[in-house]
C-alpha cells in the first residue's frame, strides 16, 4: 500500500459541535405569580440570572454586608418567580429591615440560606448592650417590649438588659412596685417602714415633755444592721429619740420611742427623724407638736345667768377643759368676789335633772369638767362677780371666771 501524502499544517480542523440539550419540562401547571416587590437600591441586580445556592454562600463569607444583601434578594425573588409560591416570605422586606440579626432563623427558605443566615447572626455584633454571666442592667421604668435574641446578644425583657443567655423574653408590664418584662423582674427597693408616716404630740406645754411612740418594721429579706437616727427640720432641738433599735431581723419590728419638748410659744413644732442601715435601707418619720402656754381653758366666759327673778336661784356652769399634755386639778377657789354675796359656787350643774359638779377634780390631759355656779338676786338690778380657780397647772396660771346677771 501507498504511503499516504503528509496533511498540511494550515489546513482548518472541523470544529468541534457540543450537543444541545433539551430543557426539562415542569410538570407543575404554571401558577400566576404574585406581585414583584420592588428590591432596594442596592439589591438591583439581573434578576433572570438567579445565583446558585454556593454563590449565596460565597457571597456570606464576603466582608461586604451589601453584597450579601444582594445575594439573598435576588436568590429569593427568582425562587418565588419560578415556584410561584403565593403568601410566602417576601425577602425584600426582610432585608431591609435590621430584625434579620435577631429574627433571620425563622425567614430560612433553603440549605444554602440556613447557612448564610446562621452566619450573618452570629457574626453581627448586637445593637443591646451585653453583660457578664448573671449581671443585671438598669431596672426598667414601665413596660418592657417585647426581648429576643440569640447568642451573646442576651435579651431585652423589662426596660433591662441581662446576661449573656439567648432567650426570647414577652412584652413587659408593670405591678406593683416591680417592674416584669419577659423573663426578667426588677422589684421595688425595701427598707425601714414606719406605722405611721408622723407623730402628732398635739397641744404640749411649754417647758414640759410628751412622748409618742411609733413601729419600725424591716420589711426587706434581710437583717437591717447598724441602724443609726439623725434629727433634720427648724425645730429638731425640740425633739429627742429616747429609743430605738440598733439592728432589726428580716420582718422585725421594734419600738421607737420619742419626746417632745417646746420651749416658747409657737404655731406649730416640725422636725423629721431619719433611720438609716448600714447597707442603706432608710426610713423617715415626721414630727410636729403644738406648743401651749397654759393647760386650762374656760367656756363660755363670762357665765352669764341673764335674767333672773327676784329671790330665784339660778345654776350657770363653764366648762374647764385640760389643753396640755399634763394632769391638771382644781383643787378649789383662790377667791370669790361676789357683790352682796349673789354668787355661790354650786356642786350641782345646770342639767335636767341636775348632775354632782363636785371639786375638787382632775383632769387627765385632754379631759374635762363642769364647774358651776349659782345665782340668787335679791333686788331687780345688775350683778357682777368672779371666781378665781386653784390649780395645780405646771404653767402657774389660774384661771379666772367671770360672773354676770341681772335681778329682775
Amino acid at each position: 500500500m501507498p504511503p499516504l501524502a503528509p496533511v498540511p499544517m494550515d489546513v482548518p480542523r472541523a470544529p468541534v459541535v457540543e450537543p444541545v440539550l433539551a430543557p426539562a419540562l415542569d410538570a407543575t401547571p404554571p401558577v400566576v405569580s404574585p406581585p414583584e416587590v420592588p428590591l432596594p437600591a442596592e439589591a438591583e441586580v439581573e434578576a433572570d440570572v438567579p445565583p446558585s445556592p454556593s454563590e449565596v454562600v460565597q457571597a456570606a463569607m464576603e466582608s461586604s454586608e451589601a453584597a450579601v444583601t444582594s445575594a439573598i434578594a435576588v436568590f429569593i425573588t427568582a425562587q418565588d418567580r419560578a415556584t410561584g409560591a403565593a403568601g410566602q416570605t417576601r425577602m425584600p422586606e426582610v432585608v431591609t429591615d435590621l430584625s434579620i440579626r435577631r429574627n433571620c432563623m425563622t425567614e430560612m427558605r433553603t440549605l444554602a440560606l440556613s447557612v448564610l443566615l446562621s452566619g450573618c447572626c452570629l457574626s453581627v455584633a448586637p445593637d443591646d448592650t451585653t453583660g457578664s454571666q448573671d449581671s443585671t442592667g438598669p431596672a426598667g421604668t414601665g413596660a418592657g417590649s417585647a426581648g429576643t435574641g440569640t447568642g451573646t446578644g442576651g435579651q431585652t425583657s423589662g426596660g433591662q438588659t441581662t446576661g449573656n443567655g439567648a432567650a426570647t423574653g414577652s412584652a413587659g408590664q408593670t405591678t406593683g412596685n416591680a417592674t416584669t418584662g419577659g423573663s426578667g423582674t426588677t422589684g421595688g427597693a425595701c427598707g425601714l417602714v414606719f406605722s405611721s408616716e408622723y407623730i402628732d404630740f398635739g397641744n404640749t406645754l411649754i417647758n414640759t415633755t410628751s412622748k409618742r411612740s411609733a413601729t419600725l418594721t424591716n420589711d426587706c429579706a434581710e437583717a437591717a444592721l447598724g441602724i443609726s437616727s439623725a434629727l433634720d427640720g427648724a425645730d429638731q432641738n425640740l425633739f429627742t429619740l429616747d429609743d430605738g433599735p440598733t439592728d432589726l431581723a428580716a420582718g422585725a419590728s421594734a419600738e421607737v420611742d420619742l419626746s417632745y419638748s417646746p420651749l416658747a410659744l409657737e404655731t406649730r413644732s416640725l422636725a423629721d427623724i431619719v433611720f438609716t442601715a448600714q447597707d442603706g435601707e432608710h426610713g423617715t418619720l415626721s414630727l410636729f407638736g403644738e406648743p401651749v402656754g397654759v393647760a386650762l381653758v374656760l367656756s363660755p366666759n363670762p357665765c352669764d345667768f341673764g335674767h333672773v327673778p327676784v329671790n330665784t336661784t339660778k345654776v350657770c356652769c363653764i366648762t374647764v377643759t385640760d389643753q396640755a399634755n399634763v394632769a391638771v386639778t382644781i383643787k378649789g377657789f383662790v377667791n370669790f368676789a361676789t357683790e352682796d354675796g349673789v354668787f355661790e359656787d354650786s356642786l350641782t350643774d345646770d342639767s335636767t335633772p341636775p348632775n354632782p359638779a363636785p371639786i375638787p377634780v382632775t383632769l387627765s390631759a385632754g379631759g374635762s369638767a363642769k364647774v358651776c355656779f349659782s345665782f340668787d338676786p335679791p333686788a331687780a338690778q345688775q350683778y357682777s362677780g368672779q371666781a378665781i380657780l386653784d390649780t395645780d397647772d405646771p404653767s402657774g396660771t389660774n384661771p379666772v371666771v367671770q360672773l354676770t346677771g341681772w335681778g329682775s
